[in-house]
């Protein structure tokens, strides 16, 4: 689900157990907020990848989680790659 509020940018992907792949386009060359949250006790993996193959890994954890990472981002195509053993969401929002 993309939303443009304001003209600010805000990305929301969620789903089960599993392992997903999304796609996203970055127009504003800004810092961009990831809220994570995995409900389950096992692995929870989330990562992005540019145009140019660079994969960031945001958070590499296991167990029920909360968390706050902020990258700067510049414009373009990316991928993000979500591996979880239950429920789970991430929010990206343009700050």
């Amino acid at each position: 689900e993309i939303e443009d509020r304001d003209n600010q940018i805000t990305f929301a992907f969620n789903g089960e157990n599993g392992n997903y792949t999304f796609e996203f386009e970055i127009t504003d060359e800004d810092n961009y907020e990831f809220t994570m949250k995995h409900f389950g006790s096992g692995d929870f993996d989330v990562s992005i990848e540019d145009e140019d193959g660079n994969v960031t890994t945001l958070i590499d954890t296991s167990g029920h989680i909360s968390s706050v990472d902020t990258e700067t981002m510049n414009e373009g195509t990316y991928t993000i790659r979500i591996s979880a053993d239950n429920e789970w969401s991430v929010g990206i929002e343009e700050k």
